[in-house]
């Protein structure tokens, strides 16, 4: 998942990583993110517990976070803490020796330039995709059908995509290039299924954008192929998506 090839690049983790080791915690948190906190009298502070061999072991977030209250004014702080530390509790001695290796294969400095995103896709290779099953367990969403110029369009510009770009698609969408075994139709959001999803948002001057917690693209309901390939390709390879109940 994300999180693990951001700890290999030794990058920030954030809420969004959670979602693929844990959609509960995740969606806990996105709950915090978009409520007004001090209005649901949770009584949390930059504490975290966690259960280690039947015994409870309490870790400060920050210094003396134990005696500091969680409020609306300092939440977001919480949520990016919380978040590395469900990420880096269960770091294991095994993931560290295989970050040693790593970096006894590829010098750090080779490294510099890429993200996690294209990590994953040099360590895990291009999936091959069948355009057809992709299709077939497509769903659209706000006016949007299978015979909207605009999905024509879409579907014409995925297929003349180079494999690397196809990939880059799966991954802005779901957040991973990889799709399981069984094909689209068993897609996974961030808690059960979640097909890949398309739906009708914006304005021609706006660029896709993407919620990977539901595997849906935002498609702006643009008035050329060409607009539609350009401003798509853009958004693959330079915007990172973002989560939105």
């Amino acid at each position: 998942d994300s999180a693990f090839y951001k700890q290999l690049l030794g990058q920030r983790i954030c809420l969004e990583d959670v979602k693929n080791r844990d959609g509960q915690i995740h969606k806990s948190l996105i709950i915090l993110q978009e409520e007004n906190i001090d209005d649901l009298d949770l009584d949390l502070t930059f504490s975290a517990e966690r259960e280690i061999f039947g015994k409870l072991e309490e870790t400060e977030l920050i210094p003396g976070g134990k005696n500091i209250k969680v409020t609306e004014a300092n939440k977001e702080e919480y949520i990016k803490l919380i978040s590395e530390y469900y990420l880096n509790a269960n770091t294991t001695e095994q993931f560290k020796e295989i970050m040693i290796a790593f970096y006894e294969m590829i010098p750090s400095p080779w490294l510099a330039f890429i993200d996690d995103k294209e990590l994953e896709l040099l360590m895990c290779g291009i999936q091959s995709y069948d355009l057809q099953d992709w299709r077939r367990h497509t769903i659209y969403k706000k006016g949007y059908d299978p015979n909207s110029l605009q999905i024509i369009w879409f579907w014409e510009a995925v297929k003349k995509m180079e494999p690397q770009d196809k990939a880059r698609l799966i991954q802005f969408t779901t957040g991973t290039s990889r799709i399981p075994a069984t094909g689209f139709s068993d897609l996974f959001g961030s808690i059960t299924r979640q097909p890949f999803c398309i739906e009708k948002w914006g304005k021609p001057s706006h660029l896709p954008r993407s919620h990977t917690c539901f595997n849906r693209i935002d498609l702006p309901p643009y008035n050329s192929y060409e607009e539609l390939e350009a401003k798509l390709l853009i958004a693959i390879h330079e915007s990172s998506g973002f989560h939105e109940e």
